[in-house]
């Protein structure tokens, strides 16, 4: 009987300390593993930012002008079984933005894509056109007051373009009617900027958007006619990421808009310089850490 009694509280020990043993691996690996992370993709010269959220919810914004060069890119961030992008953003259709979504739509099932609704006469443009029409993929343009949601703690929203262009198919002022979204992540903000302008920019201060941001994606590939003085006064940005290619021959970043953004106090991130920049988040409550991806450490 005693020999029983003790088999017994010994099985009670192991269960006890597996269960701990269990307890604190789980614990210990949501601490570790990040609820978001927002990588602003190395694609040369162009844009395109992967949000990725619990590591099953996808959000890309613009794919670059190289659909090689943004699937190498997806491919590190994404799980090869995972073969869904939740949603599409493209802010405005310039090659630099669009030309690499065409081989993402092909690789992966896409649940809407978001535009700004106007059309372009290039090849890109067309190319893109023909896909989405060939999938069949669900469409919708994007515009001021527009919201997304994706999941509890993630929630974006749309300042620009001002309005609805369902009717509007050129538009020589393309860049400033970029789509521009801000995203919110519990007590961390970022701003999504496209190619916006200093006119545009101007436009956001009138229009009182909440532009006081966390992480800014700096607009235009850091083009000297963005990222004004009085709109980074008003942003207020600890980190700014900057998407351009190296020995681009647009010469961005340019080194005004670098000093404007030096003098504004935030930390500069740029992918010409060190490839995919990354910020991660591990909880709503806390704040989220930004590096280069080839340096992050988890």
């Amino acid at each position: 009987m005693e020999v029983f009694f003790k088999r017994i509280l010994w099985s009670y020990v192991i269960f006890l300390i597996v269960f701990l043993f269990s307890w604190q691996w789980e614990n210990q690996s949501q601490k570790q593993s990040p609820w978001l992370e927002v990588y602003f993709l190395d694609v040369g010269q162009g844009d395109a930012v992967l949000i990725n959220y619990l590591k099953n919810k996808q959000i890309l914004i613009d794919g670059g002008s190289d659909g090689q060069k943004l699937i190498g890119q997806l491919n590190k961030f994404i799980s090869p079984v995972d073969n869904v992008l939740e949603v599409v953003v493209a802010t405005h259709p310039d090659k630099d933005h669009i030309g690499g979504l065409t081989d993402a739509l092909r690789k992966y099932q896409v649940g809407l894509l978001l535009e700004n609704g106007q059309k372009s006469d290039s090849q890109a443009y067309q190319q893109l056109e023909e896909i989405i029409q060939n999938k069949n993929i669900r469409r919708e343009n994007i515009f001021e007051g527009s919201k997304i949601r994706i999941g509890k703690f993630v929630n974006l929203e749309a300042f620009n373009p001002d309005f609805n262009y369902q009717e509007k198919t050129e538009d020589k002022e393309r860049n400033n009617d970029s789509v521009v979204l801000r995203m919110d992540f519990g007590v961390n903000s970022f701003l999504f900027l496209g190619d916006v302008g200093f006119q545009k920019e101007k436009d956001l201060i009138f229009d009182q958007e909440k532009i006081d941001v966390d992480f800014l994606k700096v607009a235009h590939h850091g083009s000297k006619n963005s990222s004004s003085s009085e709109f980074l006064e008003k942003v207020t940005p600890q980190v700014a990421v900057i998407s351009a290619g190296k020995d681009n021959s647009y010469g961005h970043p340019a080194q005004k808009t670098l000093e404007r953004l030096e003098k504004s106090g935030a930390k500069i991130f740029r992918t010409d310089q060190g490839g995919t920049v990354a910020i991660v988040c591990f909880a709503p409550q806390k704040n989220c850490q930004a590096n280069y991806w080839k340096d992050l450490k988890l």
